[in-house]
């Protein structure tokens, strides 16, 4: 029973890393420049959580995340921040965590790890 329990965990755990990606894939930040002087406090200018190489996402739908999930705006970033640097940067760790063969708080720990390196390493 307890097996089973920890099995289904961990299968709700990848749709929500499945549903973060998508989430993001909606949400990503057209890194345009700004072409007025002084409004960029109220502009959306996107937010990097993840590594070189990762998409900026909207700051704004990272804070609509947040509510939306009962986060802190710090949770939610940290969290999404791991889902995309494994599902862009570590594409097989994001592949093993989709089929089951890592548990998503195994490769939350790798991104950790790996956010600070330059793409190539």
């Amino acid at each position: 029973m307890i097996r089973g329990e920890q099995a289904a965990r961990q299968a709700s755990e990848v749709r929500e890393w499945q549903a973060v990606v998508v989430w993001a894939e909606a949400n990503l930040h057209d890194a345009r420049p700004v072409d007025a002087v002084g409004v960029e406090a109220s502009l959306d200018t996107g937010i990097r959580l993840a590594g070189e190489g990762a998409p900026m996402v909207s700051e704004f739908a990272v804070v609509e995340l947040a509510a939306a999930v009962g986060r802190g705006v710090a949770s939610a970033k940290n969290h999404v921040g791991r889902v995309l640097e494994c599902a862009w940067r570590l594409p097989r760790v994001y592949a093993a965590v989709v089929a089951g063969r890592l548990a998503p708080w195994r490769a939350a720990r790798i991104a950790d790890h790996t956010a600070a390196l330059n793409a190539e390493a």
